[in-house]
């Protein structure tokens, strides 16, 4: 199940990553150095979780909400919220 669901987010993330407004551009097609980190999730209670997949592309890390259709860029992991 996991991997439907990563699989069927990648584009989505990629192109949200690319169009992000950032300091640092997030450049998946035409990288030197592109990884997925994956699906990730944080449990805030017992009724509210926050997905998140992250991509990383020549050091510049890029998480991306599936939900809200969001993407947030910083280059290291204190710059990212």
């Amino acid at each position: 199940m996991r991997a439907f669901i990563e699989g069927s987010v990648f584009a989505e993330a990629v192109g949200a990553c690319e169009r992000a407004q950032s300091s640092t551009p997030f450049k998946w097609n035409g990288g030197t150095k592109t990884s997925v980190i994956g699906l990730n999730s944080v449990k805030l209670d017992k009724y509210t979780i926050i997905p998140s997949y992250t991509l990383v592309a020549d050091s510049v890390y890029c998480d991306y909400d599936p939900i809200k259709k969001k993407a947030d860029i910083g280059s290291s992991f204190l710059e990212r919220e």
